[in-house]
């Protein structure tokens, strides 16, 4: 993390050096680094100390303690993850291949173990071909009675129940059925396994009635059990050396806006991106079948189109995901469970990096309550149309239409109110101005994105609908447009770090002005 001094770095280096850091219980923590570095802090540019640890855990605590001391203005960038810091530090995109070199060491627990000589990430390789499982689950009375796998070229459902059909295999009872869960998933060597709304439902049960069985639901690469992660708020199943990632929340943060459907049920996000939806069979109609044992082959085939279409949605959506993660830095466990802002404060913490900037920190629940009780701000305007049947109708859109504002005018939290400035944006209605001398950086940002993203679209009529080239730049131009349409709706976040109420206001005013 980042200290910077009152007056001159020297005396904070000095200070820093000569306290001893300690944790509640009077444990030392060790700083095993200072380097000096000047860094960019919005338009200011600044001396700071880079201070390091070797335990991350760490690094709160002593920056705490170094907060405290009189030679310290501020710290920043103390509350970013260190697997994030890792990637960003070292340029890591997931989904992306990386070379690295160095001494193999013998270890029991690793197929290899490299002490670590260097990293190349600039790698220029085909992309990847991933095994895709989806899963669902059927429970009945609070026990697990069927589980739906499709994928590519598999088809199957385990039951307790003995049905004469294709693709249904008989378990003995309901841990045998867990048993082999377990065991497809190993068998079949899963890269992702995907399935619509598992966070919530379907390994929450899972979970439950391997508890009851004394199960280890141990669905990791090597045998690593399985655990829950918080990523907002929802809590994530993780699955080591696995991707786990469940479509539902992906779909409600990303791509509700877009869709028609009010409901988000499996059945209509299917009808509505697919254009398919599952045969009609209600829940009373399935409990009858099971109580019964009637019509199983019907809830059989009922179940495992569930499965198929968790399938075929994880066909449409998951390539976006993987690429919002390429373009992000974050991992795509995270990029399926994110909202946009999240997704947004990602992408900006690795640009800054680049750019040589200190990131600025969370705010506070105080901060974030001030911001709330700002009030609303002016939204968009909207043209009210005429009732009645009209003829010679002419449709017009704007394009990018806060994107191309944000970057017309430089609308940024760094260009906002800077006083040495020659050339001025004056906001006559609001009592503040954005500078013009320089390109901030969210219309540095949001320009690049936009512009690479026309230049993509260009690209699709050279290749055929449908084809592996074609759905690559297809998805990287949605996963970009994502992305510039979520800026100034970050600006506006009162939990943003890149906070700017001014920026957000000012970009929805010249919109609805440019609209009129």
């Amino acid at each position: 993390f980042y200290a910077i001094p009152v007056n001159k770095l020297e005396e904070l280096k000095k200070a820093i050096k000569n306290q001893d850091f300690t944790d509640d219980n009077g444990k030392n923590l060790e700083t095993t680094r200072l380097e000096e570095v000047e860094k960019k802090d919005g338009n200011q540019k600044v001396e700071a100390l880079k201070v390091y640890t070797s335990v991350p855990p760490n690094v709160p605590k002593i920056e705490k303690q170094i907060y405290e001391m009189p030679e310290t203005s501020e710290c920043k960038e103390y509350d970013i993850p260190f697997y994030k810091r890792y990637l960003i530090d070292k340029d890591i995109r997931p989904v992306k291949t990386i070379q690295v070199q160095g001494e193999e060491k013998s270890a029991e627990a690793f197929d290899h173990n490299l002490q670590i000589e260097s990293i190349e990430t600039d790698v220029e390789q085909e992309e990847t071909e991933f095994e895709q499982l989806a899963f669902d689950l059927e429970v009945y009375e609070n026990e697990i009675i069927m589980a739906s796998f499709a994928s590519e070229n598999y088809r199957k459902l385990l039951t307790s129940e003995k049905i004469e059909k294709n693709n249904v295999e008989a378990v003995e009872d309901e841990r045998q059925l867990l048993e082999r869960f377990i065991e497809i998933i190993e068998e079949r060597d899963v890269d992702i396994l995907t399935g619509y709304n598992t966070d919530e439902y379907d390994f929450q049960r899972l979970r439950e009635r391997c508890e009851e069985h004394n199960i280890e639901l141990s669905l990791g690469r090597d045998g690593e059990r399985m655990k829950f992660k918080r990523r907002g708020r929802f809590s994530g199943a993780r699955l080591k050396g696995r991707m786990h990632l469940d479509l539902y929340p992906f779909i409600e943060h990303i791509l509700a806006p877009g869709l028609d459907s009010e409901t988000l049920d499996l059945d209509s996000v299917a009808q509505e991106m697919l254009g398919r939806e599952k045969d009609d069979m209600t829940w009373e109609e399935m409990k009858q079948s099971w109580e019964q044992k009637e019509n199983l082959e019907e809830f059989a085939e009922y179940a495992l189109k569930d499965a198929d279409l968790a399938y075929e949605l994880a066909q449409e959506i998951i390539p976006q995901m993987l690429e919002l993660s390429r373009i992000t830095g974050l991992i795509p466990f995270d990029t399926c469970r994110l909202t946009y802002g999240q997704l947004t404060e990602n992408y900006l913490l690795r640009e800054a990096y680049e750019r040589n900037m200190i990131s600025p920190n969370r705010p506070s629940r105080s901060e974030r309550r001030k911001r709330q009780n700002q009030g609303a701000y002016s939204g968009g305007f909207v043209y009210e149309p005429e009732s009645g049947l009209h003829e010679n109708i002419a449709v017009m859109d704007f394009r990018s239409l806060y994107p191309t504002v944000m970057v017309a005018h430089n609308i940024s939290p760094d260009t906002l109110n800077i006083e040495d400035c020659d050339d001025k944006f004056e906001m006559e209605e609001f009592n503040y101005n954005f500078c013009q001398d320089f390109q901030g950086f969210f219309p540095e940002l949001v320009e690049n994105l936009v512009e690479e993203r026309y230049q993509l679209k260009s690209q699709l009529d050279d290749y055929e609908k449908g084809s592996k080239k074609y759905n690559s730049i297809y998805n990287r131009q949605e996963a970009e447009k994502i992305l510039a349409n979520s800026f100034y709706g970050y600006l506006g976040y009162n939990g943003a770090r890149w906070y700017s109420r001014e920026s957000a206001e000012a970009t929805t005013y010249m919109g609805s002005e440019y609209i009129q």
